[in-house]
């Protein structure tokens, strides 16, 4: 498995392996589905200006739009087809890391989190929208690092081998890349997809898009605790990544000069929500 990123696999990645799963978007006074419309016309249209009202400010989103605008005509025709399109939830509304409703007029408070998806342009896509200062904006950290290359040793490329040999059951790759000593009980005898789905699962993991997550931000482990990164602790290491549409987090710690992943079960969630 290649261990990199383009900006072509990298919009192919998120929600690429969860086209059979979501479910339509509720109506509701306070969602992301306007941002999220303008977002796709003007990435698709490289319209720079619109593009940057729909984001989270980020010193790296001029790496999305490498192109010069389409053009008035074009970009009215891919505005048109933006919004009509389908737009589907594939994780909850989440405010420091658990599931939340909307209060009355109020809507959902700032910080809630959010993840559509949507097919467009012949692609598709898993958006993560956050609210911010009582408006959505579209996070594209994910996005971006889907786009970077891996060091051999990094803490992301252990992520991905233990990913991928747990997805595939690969038990060799499951051990070598999970932290020393900790029981491996009840994730190395799952049932694996189907063998001739492992190119897929290899390349929506070769393009998952991991992220440390700011101090102020709480997301849950697979075991249902919260979780914040603790920077005091240099030993020890939390990322979130985006799997097709689907959120998963890890724990790692450091073992001598190497990053390994505390060994939670991730197949069977990811089965349950029909993602594989």
């Amino acid at each position: 498995m290649k261990i990199q990123g383009t900006l072509f696999r990298a919009l192919l990645i998120i929600g690429a392996f969860s086209s059979q799963f979501g479910l339509v978007a509720a109506e509701s006074n306070d969602s992301p589905e306007l941002t999220i419309r303008k977002f796709l016309a003007a990435i698709y249209s490289n319209d720079k200006k619109t593009f940057e009202e729909t984001i989270v400010p980020n010193k790296d989103s001029g790496k999305m739009l490498s192109k010069p605008f389409v053009g008035d005509e074009k970009a009215k025709q891919i505005n048109e087809l933006a919004q009509n399109v389908r737009l589907l939830l594939t994780e909850p509304y989440t405010f420091q890391g658990k599931p939340i409703k909307p209060s009355g007029t109020n809507g959902y408070p700032s910080g809630t989190r959010v993840i559509y998806q949507t097919q467009f342009q012949g692609t598709l896509l898993g958006i993560v929208c956050v609210k911010q200062t009582n408006e959505w904006r579209i996070d594209l950290r994910w996005w971006l690092a889907g786009m970077k290359e891996l060091q051999t040793n990094s803490p992301e490329n252990s992520v991905k081998w233990f990913l991928y040999s747990q997805l595939t059951q690969q038990k060799e790759g499951i051990e070598k890349y999970s932290v020393p000593g900790m029981s491996l009980k009840g994730i190395e005898d799952l049932k694996p997809p189907a063998q001739g789905d492992w190119d897929v699962i290899e390349g929506l993991v070769e393009v998952m898009g991991l992220v440390k997550p700011e101090p102020d931000e709480i997301f849950l482990l697979p075991n249902g605790n919260e979780k914040k990164i603790d920077k005091s602790k240099t030993d020890e290491l939390f990322l979130v990544g985006i799997l097709g549409a689907e959120e998963v987090t890890f724990e790692l710690k450091r073992i001598g000069e190497e990053w390994k992943v505390v060994p939670y079960d991730y197949l069977t969630p990811l089965h349950k929500k029909n993602a594989l």
